[in-house]
C-alpha cells in the first residue's frame, strides 16, 4: 500500500495513482482517488464497505486510538424496509491524551471528540471513506498543533483503508 497523502501536499484534490509509482498523477485507469475539501476528506476505492470498515479498525488500532463505537446506519436503512439502501457505517475513535490535552485547554473542545470515520456506497456502488478533519486554525494554539497531528493520522488511516492492495509482480 501507498499513502495517497505525502507530505507537502497541499492541493486541494489529490489523485494519485497506486500503479504508476509513488505520487504520480492518475493517467490511465485507476481504482482509487482523493479529494479534501476544507474539513472534510473523501477517498473512494474499489474494495467492499466490509473491508474498507475492517481496515479503518485495524488502521485506528495502529494508531493507538481506540473504537468506542461503531453506527451500522445502511444496514438499519435496510431493516426498516429499504432494501436497496447502500451500505453506511459511521466509526467512532479516540485517543485518551488526545482528548485529555483538548479539555486541558479548553473543556469545550470535547465537542470535537470522538473522532469519526464514515464509510458509505454511492450511487455507482463505489465505497467511500471520509471524516470531518478537526479545525486547525482556532484561537488556542496548542490546540491546532494538536489538530495538526491528529488530522495527519486521520488522512494515513482512511488512506490505508481504501487503498487497494497491490500485488508484487510474478518474475
Amino acid at each position: 500500500r501507498r499513502g495517497a497523502y505525502g507530505a507537502g501536499v497541499s492541493s486541494s484534490t489529490i489523485t494519485i495513482c497506486r500503479r504508476c509509482g509513488p505520487w504520480a498523477p492518475i493517467s490511465r485507469v485507476c481504482s482509487m482517488s482523493a479529494v479534501r475539501d476544507g474539513p472534510v476528506i473523501t477517498c473512494a476505492g474499489a474494495l467492499s464497505a466490509l473491508d474498507v470498515v475492517l481496515d479503518l479498525e485495524q488502521a485506528i488500532g495502529e494508531h493507538n486510538f481506540a473504537i468506542v463505537g461503531r453506527n451500522e446506519i445502511g444496514e438499519a436503512v435496510r431493516r426498516r424496509g429499504h432494501a436497496d439502501f447502500g451500505d453506511a457505517a459511521i466509526v467512532h475513535f479516540c485517543n485518551l491524551q488526545y482528548a485529555r490535552r483538548a479539555m486541558t485547554i479548553d473543556p469545550s473542545l470535547i465537542l470535537y471528540m470522538p473522532c469519526r470515520i464514515a464509510v458509505f456506497e454511492d450511487d455507482n456502488g463505489r465505497i467511500h471513506a471520509g471524516s470531518l478533519l478537526l479545525p486547525e486554525q482556532t484561537s488556542h494554539e496548542a490546540f491546532n498543533s494538536m489538530a495538526l497531528d491528529v488530522n495527519r493520522q486521520i488522512r494515513e488511516i482512511i488512506d490505508y483503508a481504501v487503498a487497494p492492495v497491490i500485488e508484487p509482480e510474478s518474475p
